[in-house]
C-alpha cells in the first residue's frame, strides 16, 4: 500500500477495499449504501456529449498539486468559508456550540477550524452562504429522482449522466449501482476517473460505463508517485485491459508546467495511448492548468500550489508533438488541427 493511502486510510477509517463505507453526515459511524457527494451539476456540456447532469463524487485517494476541485479531496464533509460574502452578522457565532466562531474588534468573522466540530449548525443559519456544508450522503434511489428531472434532455440531446469527483470510483460499488439503474431507462453513462485503483474493485462500475474519460498524467512512474502519492501502473494497466474490453474512452492529460510540460512527455503518453487503448479510443484531450482550484482550497483553510498558466502557442506545441502518432486532439476542447504543406 503507498505510504500516502496508508496515511489517509489513519485519517478516515477508509482503505481502497471498504471505501464505499462513507462517514454518515452526522460524523458517527460510516455507513453502507450510500454515497458521499458535494454537487451536482445540471445542464453541463463539458463532461461528456449532449446534455448531462454531472454528479460530483466526494474523496480522492491521490494528491495532485493541482487540484481544481480540493473540495473533492476529503471522504468527509467539510466547511468551506468565502469571506467575500461574509455580512458579519455573527449569526454563526451565537449557534456555535464550541466557539470556533467569532467576530473581532473590527467586525470582520474569524474561524477556528481547530475547535471546529463539523456540526455545520452554522452552515444552516447562514442566509449569504459564506458558510456552506460540502458534501451530503446520498442512496441511489434519492440521487436518481433528482438525475430523472432531466430525463427528457438527455434524451433529445444525446446527454445522460456523468460520474465525477473527486475520484467516483473510490465509491466504485454505488457507481455500479446509479449507472445500472440508469441504463436500465437507457440513460447513458460516463465517468471521469483517474483510473488509478486495482482493477478488482472498478471492473463492475466500468463494465457499466458507457464512455470513460481518464487522465493519464505522465509516463513516469517515479514522477507519478513523487507528486501524486502513488504509482502509475495501476493506470496504465487499466487502460490496457479497457482497450481490450473494446469501451468507449477519452483520454486527458492535464498540461502542468514543470511536470509533463514536454514535447518527450506528451509524445510517449500518445504513443502509449495509440498502441493500447484501442480503435474506440475518441480522442486524447490536452487540458492547460487553471488556477480556479486555489480560491477553493482557500476556503477549505487548505494550502495549494499555483502554477503558471500554459500558453496558447505552448499547448500548440504540445498537441503538435501528440498529433504525430495520428491520435485525433483536442487542447482545451478545441480540435487541434495540423497544419497541412501543399
Amino acid at each position: 500500500m503507498d505510504p500516502f493511502w496508508r496515511e489517509k486510510q489513519k485519517k478516515t477509517g477508509l482503505s481502497v477495499e471498504n471505501s464505499n463505507l462513507l462517514q454518515s453526515e452526522s460524523g458517527g459511524e460510516f455507513v453502507p449504501e450510500k454515497a458521499m457527494i458535494f454537487d451536482v451539476e445540471r445542464f453541463s456540456t463539458e463532461d461528456g456529449p449532449g446534455i448531462r447532469t454531472s454528479v460530483f463524487f466526494k474523496g480522492c485517494h491521490l494528491h495532485c498539486p493541482w487540484c481544481h476541485n480540493p473540495e473533492g479531496i476529503s471522504f468527509v464533509r467539510q466547511l468551506r468559508f468565502a469571506p467575500q460574502k461574509c455580512i458579519g452578522c455573527g449569526k454563526c457565532a451565537e449557534i456555535c456550540p464550541v466557539s470556533a466562531h467569532g467576530m473581532d474588534e473590527n467586525g470582520k468573522h474569524t474561524l477556528n477550524r481547530a475547535r471546529c466540530k463539523s456540526c455545520m449548525r452554522c452552515a444552516g443559519v447562514c442566509y449569504t452562504g459564506a458558510l456552506e456544508a460540502v458534501g451530503r450522503t446520498v442512496t441511489v434511489e434519492e440521487i436518481m429522482k433528482e438525475l430523472l428531472e432531466d430525463e427528457i434532455f438527455y434524451r433529445r440531446s444525446g446527454g445522460g449522466v456523468t460520474a465525477t469527483g473527486g475520484e467516483a470510483l473510490c465509491q466504485a460499488e454505488f457507481v455500479a449501482e446509479l449507472f445500472t439503474a440508469l441504463q436500465a431507462r437507457k440513460i447513458h453513462t460516463a465517468i471521469e476517473t483517474n483510473l488509478c485503483l486495482p482493477w478488482k474493485q472498478i471492473e463492475g462500475a466500468l463494465e457499466k460505463t458507457d464512455l470513460i474519460m481518464f487522465d493519464l498524467k505522465t509516463m513516469d512512474s517515479a514522477l507519478h508517485e513523487q507528486t501524486i502519492g502513488s504509482s502509475n501502473q495501476p493506470v496504465l494497466e487499466n487502460i490496457v485491459r479497457l482497450g481490450k474490453m473494446g469501451k468507449q474512452m477519452i483520454a486527458r492529460t492535464p498540461v502542468i508546467p514543470g511536470f509533463n510540460d514536454s514535447e518527450q512527455e506528451i509524445r510517449r503518453i500518445a504513443r502509449f495511448l495509440q498502441k493500447n487503448a484501442g480503435p474506440n479510443l475518441l480522442g486524447y484531450e490536452l487540458l492547460g492548468y487553471h488556477p480556479l482550484g486555489c480560491d477553493k482550497a482557500e476556503q477549505l483553510s487548505l494550502e495549494q500550489k499555483d502554477f503558471s498558466i500554459p500558453s496558447r502557442e505552448k499547448l500548440a506545441i504540445l498537441a503538435a508533438a501528440a498529433a504525430e502518432t495520428g491520435l485525433d486532439i483536442k487542447t482545451n476542447g478545441h480540435t487541434y488541427i495540423k497544419e497541412r504543406k501543399e
